[in-house]
């Protein structure tokens, strides 16, 4: 695994197996490596450069200094996505910046090694919500993973078909207004920088989606002039080495949905989506929905709108295979005034995870698409809208 920005990303959970599971036999991830702590039980999967642990928590409030590992009390026991794990240039000075921003060190520089090498490494907490940041400096190590992890057994060993290459970005949610607090803690500590999502919009203001939507987007990126902060072996490029922030919230006075649902099953501000990247969305969500992933339907509308049809068209697909799959559309400038530019977006997304309806994932495919269109994210919002109806109707009935 070459130096990327982003190492993995941590998951910590009830059922570890159930979550393993979903991973290796609906995802197509395979099982890398295993932990077991008297605190806890730890999975590594992976697809390609997409890397995630999976944590199921043991003994909570038990104390005891264990590598790699950090458990944020939430405001209530949740499952939640906590840990965005970054390989960092110059370890000490990214962990001293954090802390003289406001980030709390919940876990000083320290060194850990095997026979593979070794590892050094901080944990600082970010500035939204449960969210921590471990810090690795892996210069000195050639092992698959990090060490006192081994590698799984031949009686665990899963081989999956490794469908994903890498993660896209990451999603936060947060309350009103807090995003711009948010981009400024990365610019300080990591040398991230505001990113258009399209060519229109004000860099300032993010993507406003009114429309009924009532949402804020966000999007933060590499700065590739930076001189310390989060590696990157490809800083032009959207690629695995890529690390992408979308920060969203609801517009002020309205109320999002889907935005509202997290912040209150969560418990507050955090990670709510990861994109997951493929180079081939359609072969891909076939096989996930064969294996009985649970995406969300967008609205039948959708795929009468003649503007998705022709995008579709453009992007060399078929309109009937997008709709039996449900996969959404966006052009680089999707906006009422302006025409396609031959660049592509190409999203679906999953049900919730969680009960508490605190995650899920996306599965994302760029036909030179750099943004994060408007379009797909009104139909996300619109199916979850369409959702909750059917429910409550089901609700009155009983």
């Amino acid at each position: 695994m070459h130096p990327s920005a982003l190492h993995h990303v941590e998951l910590c959970v009830a059922n570890g197996r159930k979550i393993v599971s979903y991973f290796t036999d609906k995802l197509g991830f395979s099982l890398r490596a295993r932990r077991d702590t008297l605190l806890s039980s730890q999975w590594v999967v992976g697809s390609k450069k997409s890397i995630f642990v999976v944590t199921e928590r043991k003994n909570f409030y038990q104390e005891q200094s264990v590598p790699f590992l950090y458990f944020s009390p939430p405001v209530r026991h949740v499952d939640t996505v906590f840990n965005v794990a970054l390989e960092v240039k110059n370890l000490e000075s990214v962990t001293d910046r954090m802390q003289k921003v406001g980030g709390k060190l919940f876990h000083p520089v320290t060194e850990v090694e095997d026979k593979r090498g070794k590892v050094r490494y901080s944990i600082v907490g970010s500035c939204c919500g449960n969210i921590v940041h471990t810090l690795l400096d892996k210069s000195q190590y050639m092992g698959p993973f990090l060490p006192t992890f081994t590698c799984a057994s031949e009686d665990e060993k899963i081989q999956g078909e490794e469908p994903i290459t890498h993660i896209d970005h990451l999603t936060y949610v947060c309350y009103p207004g807090e995003s711009p607090g948010i981009i400024k803690w990365y610019q300080d500590c990591l040398g991230m920088q505001k990113f258009k999502t399209n060519p229109t919009e004000d860099l300032k203001e993010g993507l406003v989606i009114k429309d009924g939507v009532g949402m804020r987007l966000r999007v933060i990126d590499y700065w590739p002039c930076a001189e310390s902060g989060v590696c990157n072996s490809n800083p032009d490029g959207m690629d695995e080495s890529s690390l992408k922030i979308v920060i969203a919230e609801s517009l002020p006075g309205i109320e999002n949905s889907h935005i509202g649902a997290f912040l209150s099953g969560h418990g507050g501000p955090g990670l709510q989506h990861i994109g997951l990247s493929t180079p081939d969305i359609t072969s891909c969500v076939d096989d996930m929905i064969r294996k009985q992933v649970a995406f969300r339907t967008p609205p039948a509308a959708y795929y009468r709108n003649e503007r998705k049809k022709e995008e579709i068209q453009a992007a060399g697909y078929d309109i009937h295979e997008f709709q039996r799959l449900g996969i959404l559309i966006d052009s680089e400038a999707d906006t009422s005034t302006e025409k396609h530019d031959n660049k592509f977006l190409l999203q679906i997304f999953t049900l919730p995870l969680f009960k508490e309806e605190t995650f899920f994932m996306e599965v994302v495919q760029r036909q030179g698409a750099r943004g994060f269109g408007a379009g797909n994210v009104t139909a996300l919002a619109r199916s979850i809208e369409e959702e909750r109806q059917i429910m409550n109707k089901k609700t009155a009935q009983i």
